[in-house]
């Protein structure tokens, strides 16, 4: 573990990339919970979250490794301490894309083809470290309560901030009939809001009281 004193952004540098799952932009500081060639620096953001007065924040399909609740709090401290109208930028996978996309409904023909129709779909949802796979609407509908305004949802791997679109992401971006595999949404920092209690245990009584630890 990194001393906690150099977690902190310094003056000049007020743009964080959470979630480094591939070579992350130049000139911003990325963190992730494992060690990586591409991580500046190697930190639980739910349990050391030390960052202020930041300007930009990308997350970079950090979001589906964490409970339905646990976004809703890392999303509520990105924009606490985002500076008005800072700029953020999710990518996650997409819950609509992996139903679409996955379950084989001509799958009852032979056993191994069943078998890939339902292993895909379970793998989707519980493969790679995932416990909750976002829809756009529901994840907009989040970022409306915790203070963000200007929420767009990309259709390419694009982005006004050339770093943000990496190759990693252009190689793997796709879409099919109209339903992107990845949600990109870009948001600006409207207003602070407290921690929407409301909501949290609405998420909670809705998902993850259901869910074994």
């Amino acid at each position: 573990m990194l001393p906690q004193e150099k977690l902190v952004l310094p003056p000049e540098n007020s743009r964080l990339a959470i979630g480094c799952v591939a070579a992350g932009p130049m000139d911003w500081l990325k963190v992730d919970v494992r060690a990586t060639r591409h991580v500046d620096y190697v930190v639980d953001i739910m349990e050391d979250w030390q960052f202020r007065d930041l300007t930009h924040v990308y997350v970079e399909q950090y979001l589906q490794k964490l409970s339905l609740s646990e976004s809703l709090l890392l999303l509520h401290r990105i924009s606490s301490s985002l500076q008005k109208d800072g700029f953020l930028r999710i990518t996650s996978a997409n819950i609509e894309w992996v139903l679409k996309t996955h379950y084989n409904y001509a799958s009852f023909a032979d056993g191994v083809t069943a078998l890939n129709s339902v292993a895909s779909v379970n793998r989707a949802f519980r493969g790679w470290g995932h416990k909750f796979l976002f829809s756009a609407p529901l994840l907009k509908w989040i970022l409306t309560q915790l203070g963000f305004s200007h929420i767009e949802q990309r259709f390419d791997a694009n982005c006004r901030f050339p770093e943000l679109s990496t190759e990693w992401l252009r190689k793997r971006f796709t879409i099919k009939d109209g339903t992107p595999n990845l949600i990109i949404l870009e948001a600006k920092k409207d207003k602070d809001v407290d921690y929407p209690s409301d909501l949290a245990e609405q998420l909670y009584e809705t998902y993850d009281q259901y869910i074994k630890r």
